[in-house]
């Protein structure tokens, strides 16, 4: 066979190989990620900002650690994604410092989207720049990153899902050599196992895997098209095409899909129901939903079930009646214990009365729990005795207080918080409640390295730290500049060889956009999780930390493009050769 215009569908396979500076280029990557890895082991562990989350995946890492899965079952066991909790067990095991853990793991998203710029481009210096910018990302050492917490790893772990499901699908369409598309393709999996068993809300990151997986066929599909003259397809050659992206997807959605029931079975083994998270899944999501569509009062994300909304299920359910001397206390306002706050969130303060009750022995308990609870709700609105609103999935239900206005308002807050990175690069400045609670403190040092030894010791780490924290300030600053930039540049760049077809460097474009389209996704759900769920988030950016770093991402991959059209320019002016056309990129790729 050979290699022609469109020979993505007809062609002989080709290897992807390294241009010669190739060393040059690993020892000066090699330099950046240490410098991002001792810029990271200088930021403090400080800990302790939620009162539940941090400490809650630091006591499960420790049961893992120590081969007790998630440890007794209490209301807290199933609340979180046990991805996390594995990632800080699995670093303790290996004996790697917990910071330093989460910092290779963004060291190995951001060589994934180099490597998308190299394969594509061929330009080393492109995709070295690249890695360095996306390395050295401030964001990485700033407030979050000094906690025990899941947002920051998490953002690592988006930058990493599409940009290994990118090089996988690539791979499969350009018929790259066998081991690497598996490769690529296992690396894809597992991260996509671990992103979905995070964080509660997984799907945000649809659209950007269909962008890739829709996008890229297409694209080469365009490529014959465009292609002249125009070579007929080889049947063979487009079903071996199809075979292979079909083996990427399917090696891909088999390891997710394995993940996920593993970890159910074992949740049914240890706790009695298959499940992997009892909060977003299952009785107790659909008892709060059918709840919050209760008549009674206006309903807000700051009081998602009002009190009106409690009185009227206490007169239907039975269920609902055991949990009301908790909910609803005699006092200036609702809650479990006497020192929680009187805005604890109120699904929270549902499963603790749940567990004052005796509901939470074991899973099978809690499920059984609630739902009686709902059915009773639902008998109610069925027979008059409540009013309710209509019925939506429990995912969706919230969205009966959506409103156009505010919706689009946080929107703005929002897109404007990511694009001026206002919160993101913030430095830590005091020690966490936790890492001062001695109780808490020793469940750290059971498994979290790199724990000051004494508090005493980490006031002095934070003192110095906050003394001699010019590096992080510069790059804060520098980063704050340049992202802007990039964003405008970005758009140009990834634009161009779409409305202009060039291949392959249409099909980097479709990367740029799937990463864009994750940001936007993420900023959309946020948008809605702020007006119409749970409690309000806007106080705390570490929501939008995937948001923002897909965002960053975006910016350096499009500008690489840029780059790279802006070089073939002026190189074919200098060579008197034409700038664009598929023949020319072509003889590119194949030299």
């Amino acid at each position: 066979m050979i290699d022609v215009p469109g020979g993505a569908l007809v062609g002989r396979s080709k290897r992807w190989t390294f241009p010669a500076p190739a060393l040059i280029g690993f020892v000066v990557a090699g330099v950046a990620s240490v410098l991002s890895v001792v810029l990271r082991h200088g930021v403090p562990l400080t800990s302790g900002g939620a009162l539940v989350d941090d400490y809650l995946y630091v006591r499960i890492a420790g049961y893992l650690a120590h081969g007790q899965w998630l440890g007794p079952f209490d209301q807290y066991t199933l609340l979180k994604g046990p991805a996390y909790p594995a990632f800080i067990a699995a670093m303790y095991r290996s004996g790697v410092p917990l910071k330093i853990g989460e910092q290779l793991t963004d060291l190995l998203a951001a060589a994934a989207l180099a490597a998308s710029v190299w394969v594509v481009t061929r330009r080393g210096a492109l995709a070295l720049v690249a890695y360095i910018v996306l390395a050295l990302d401030p964001a990485n050492f700033a407030t979050y990153a000094s906690r025990a917490t899941r947002d920051g790893w998490y953002s690592s772990l988006s930058m990493l899902l599409v940009a290994t499901v990118f090089l996988a699908s690539y791979a499969a369409l350009t018929h790259v050599r066998l081991p690497f598309m598996v490769g690529v393709s296992v690396l894809a999996g597992g991260s996509g196992a671990a992103f979905w068993l995070c964080r509660e809300e997984p799907l945000w990151i649809g659209p950007s895997i269909l962008v890739i997986v829709a996008g890229l066929p297409l694209l080469t599909l365009a490529r014959w098209w465009f292609a002249r003259p125009r070579i007929q397809l080889e049947r063979s050659r487009a079903f071996r095409t199809g075979g292979r992206l079909a083996l990427v997807l399917g090696i891909i959605g088999v390891i997710v899909i394995a993940a996920i029931v593993q970890v159910a079975r074992e949740n049914e083994r240890h706790y009695g129901v298959a499940t992997t998270n009892d909060l977003a899944y299952g009785a107790f999501a659909r008892t709060y939903a059918d709840w919050r569509r209760v008549d009674g009062g206006l309903s807000t994300p700051a009081d998602p079930i009002t009190r009106s909304q409690r009185e009227a299920v206490y007169t239907v359910s039975p269920a609902a009646r055991l949990l009301q001397p908790y909910l609803d206390p005699s006092g200036p306002c609702p809650h479990i214990r006497p020192t929680a706050p009187c805005d604890e969130p109120i699904w929270r303060g549902i499963r603790d009365a749940a567990a004052y009750t005796g509901a939470f022995h074991t899973e099978s308990d809690v499920q059984g729990f609630f739902g009686e609870l709902d059915a009773q709700i639902q008998a109610g609105c069925v027979s008059g005795q409540l009013r309710c609103t209509r019925r939506l999935p429990a995912q969706l239900q919230s969205l009966q207080l959506f409103s156009v206005g505010p919706f689009l308002t946080d929107l703005r807050h929002w897109a404007g918080t990511i694009l001026t990175s206002t919160g993101f690069y913030d430095q830590p400045t005091k020690l966490g409640w936790i890492l001062v609670d001695p109780t808490k403190r020793a469940a750290y040092m059971q498994v979290v390295r790199g724990l000051p030894a004494s508090v005493s010791t980490a006031k002095d780490q934070l003192n110095q730290y906050t003394a001699n924290n010019w590096p992080y300030r510069f790059l804060s600053l520098f980063y704050r500049l340049l992202i802007p930039c990039l964003f405008v540049a970005a758009l140009i760049g990834a634009i161009t060889p779409i409305v202009r077809f060039r291949w392959p460097q249409a099909a980097l474009s479709v990367l740029s956009f799937a990463l864009g389209v994750g940001a936007l996704s993420r900023l959309v759900f946020v948008g809605l999780l702020d007006t119409t769920e749970f409690s309000p988030t806007h106080i705390d950016v570490r929501y939008l930390l995937a948001a923002h770093a897909l965002f960053f991402a975006f910016g350096v991959l499009g500008t690489a493009q840029l780059a790279d059209a802006l070089w073939t320019s002026i190189r074919a002016r200098r060579t008197d050769q034409p700038a664009e056309g598929a023949a020319v990129d072509d003889a590119r790729e194949a030299g």
